[in-house]
């Protein structure tokens, strides 16, 4: 008995044994894969680390060029070694663009690390576009209100920037400036209408808080107005350009980086073309002008290019500004027709640019809308069209040009399209209840300026009709 429980007893402990090895074994297993799977984790999240790093890096980078150069702020892939970076750059809105940072450990099966960031341009953006650089399904555009102003004089220009409605008079007396509430279509209303500069004023443009006033008066060529406060605007500083070009009123206006650029009626003893330092609104400083010999009608700006539309036999021309004491002429398009055909209004939109005249009495082969590639101060022409009609105002966008005309007692806009396929095709038009004056748009509104008579002058607000 005690000879089996001796031999039952070694048997017992064997197996024992045995078990033990395999729970040892088993655990040592885990241990090792444990201890390997961690140090795959660890260098795991060690590349995401450094992927992250390199992210971020690229990113202050990018936002770093954004500032100095927007405009070619673009996307692009490098490969180091085994690391691949991709920028992803794309226009969100006019003036913001939206960064994807991709950074990706190659021959590892990896997620790429990705960071976002948004860029804006806002040297460009005060004073700049506010419109939508896409007008979808302009067919359903329509007249949604119609505002009467109720001044006796007549207006002459606008400019809609967050929800308001700046309008200028051609007149010496109080009102000469109103502030329009626009931000709900259905119920337009006035901020103010009550407030006179002292001077008639022929064109305007609103950047921050003021507003640069070119005006009919040879005493003072410039007026910048404090509008922070839309209710009481208040008149900042007075500047008048240097004799012998003080002797003629002023036709257009443009800002541009902290400067305005003035454009004059035909002076016969000085110069019709100014720029004016208003980085201090209260104290501008004049820079440099030239002498285009013509009434200056519009004014617009690629670069240190100025792209100015005036009368014929020459109605667009291309003035070097990089310069200010040195400005040259160095290019110009002569469109043919009589004198007073000339050239009325100009827009650029990137390397496009849309040029507008008048016409007394149109041909079957004369042509009112142009449109050039300006790229590097050039005037390559794409395609110009007959409408029919003497273009007043015009607005360029991505896909579609807006033109508001006019002939006799028939007063349009007109939707334009800019598909290779159908270039300057009109594809939908709007009757409208006045001579249109001016316009100007904001995000997918177009605001326009109409006057049937110096007492009817109007407000018209054109949408889409969500009904």
């Amino acid at each position: 008995m005690n000879d089996f429980n001796k031999k039952g007893s070694k048997g017992f402990s064997l197996i024992e044994i045995l078990i033990a090895l395999f729970v040892f074994s088993v655990t040592i297993a885990s241990v090792f894969m444990v201890s390997f799977g961690n140090q795959t984790i660890l260098m795991n999240l060690k590349i995401y680390e450094d992927s992250l790093s390199v992210s971020q890096f690229n990113l202050e980078e990018a936002k770093a060029r954004g500032r100095f150069d927007f405009e070619n702020l673009e996307s692009g892939e490098e490969i180091n070694e085994d690391i691949q970076e991709n920028l992803e750059v794309s226009l969100l809105y006019d003036y913001t663009k939206e960064i994807k940072s991709k950074v990706r450990k190659l021959n590892i099966d990896l997620h790429e690390v990705e960071l976002p960031l948004y860029v804006s341009n806002w040297r460009d953006a005060i004073g700049g576009d506010t419109c939508f650089r896409r007008f979808e399904n302009s067919e359903n555009y329509e007249i949604l209100q119609t505002f009467p102003l109720d001044v006796l004089n007549e207006v002459t220009d606008i400019d809609v920037v967050r929800g308001k409605a700046y309008i200028t008079i051609d007149s010496i007396i109080s009102p000469n400036f109103l502030v329009v509430d626009v931000s709900d279509v259905n119920n337009p209303e006035f901020i103010s209408n009550n407030f006179g500069s002292g001077r008639r004023l022929v064109s305007l443009k609103v950047a921050g808080k003021y507003a640069y006033l070119a005006t009919g008066s040879t005493a003072r060529q410039l007026q910048i107005l404090n509008v922070e406060n839309p209710a009481s605007p208040q008149i900042l500083s007075e500047f008048r350009l240097p004799e012998p070009s003080s002797t003629t009123t002023q036709s257009s206006i443009f800002y541009k980086d902290k400067k305005i650029y003035l454009g004059s009626e035909k002076n016969n003893w000085g110069k019709e073309f100014h720029i004016i330092n208003v980085s201090t609104p209260s104290a501008p400083q004049y820079l440099g002008s030239f002498r285009v010999d013509t009434k200056v009608n519009a004014i617009a700006f690629k670069e240190d290019f100025a792209f100015v539309a005036v009368p014929n036999p020459t109605p667009l021309r291309v003035l070097d500004t990089g310069n200010y004491q040195n400005i040259q002429s160095i290019n110009s398009y002569e469109a043919g027709g009589l004198t007073q055909h000339g050239g009325q209004t100009v827009a650029i939109n990137d390397n496009l640019l849309a040029f507008g005249r008048s016409v007394l009495s149109p041909g079957p082969t004369y042509h009112e809308i142009f449109l050039f590639d300006v790229e590097g101060g050039g005037l390559n022409l794409k395609a110009s069209k007959r409408l029919g009609f003497s273009v007043r105002d015009l607005i360029l966008r991505d896909n579609i040009l807006i033109v508001a005309s006019t002939l006799g007692t028939v007063n349009k806009i007109h939707f334009l399209s800019l598909d290779e396929d159908n270039l300057l095709d009109v594809i939908h038009d709007i009757d409208l209840p006045g001579k249109p004056v001016a316009f100007d748009c904001e995000d997918d509104k177009l605001y326009v300026l109409t006057s049937n008579s110096n007492t009817e002058n109007s407000l018209v607000i054109i949408g889409k009709n969500n009904d």
